[in-house]
């Protein structure tokens, strides 16, 4: 008996909710800033997801990995095969205090999230990189599917990176 529904609810990616104020001679002016992130759901139509990868990686100072998401070596957040066909969102967080983190740059079997397969993403101490392409078909990853994580060796401690990816199998 199955108990349950099989679903992904939520919002993934950027949020912004500030206010900016001027003081001003008689008064001061205020502006409010918003940006809303994207809502998923589970499926394979427009923001939709049936996958979703979480992990917090770790490797040594000057070190790289590679996160092979189609290959079958990861588990998705059920502990189940990864085997993404296309990507919709990727997510990572240098936690490093003082390293800086250098994404991508595999050439050809790199994610296609840059238009040069070469290019590199620095995500500074503490810093973020957010991707999505929310699209029904997403990004193929069947044969482009490597996200190289390398650290830069700055500051003397090992990398601490979380990743989040969410897309289609």
């Amino acid at each position: 008996m199955t108990v349950g529904t099989t679903r992904i609810i939520g919002n993934a990616g950027p949020a912004l909710n500030l206010t900016a104020f001027l003081a001003g001679d008689l008064t001061q002016m205020e502006v409010p800033v918003l940006l809303n992130n994207i809502g998923w759901s589970y499926g394979t139509g427009a923001n939709a997801v049936n996958v979703v990868y979480a992990d917090a990686v770790t490797f040594g100072t000057g070190a790289n990995t590679t996160l092979e998401i189609n290959g079958g070596t990861l588990l998705d957040v059920f502990t189940r095969t990864l085997t993404l066909e296309a990507i919709k969102f990727v997510y990572i967080k240098n936690n490093s205090a003082a390293g800086g983190l250098e994404v991508l740059g595999t050439a050809v079997t790199a994610l296609d999230i840059c238009k040069d397969k070469t290019d590199i993403i620095l995500v500074p101490p503490g810093g973020t990189f957010t991707w999505t392409n929310p699209s029904a078909a997403g990004t193929d990853c069947s044969a482009n599917f490597n996200l190289k994580l390398l650290d830069d060796g700055v500051g003397g401690l090992a990398a601490n990176v979380d990743v989040i990816i969410m897309g289609l199998d």
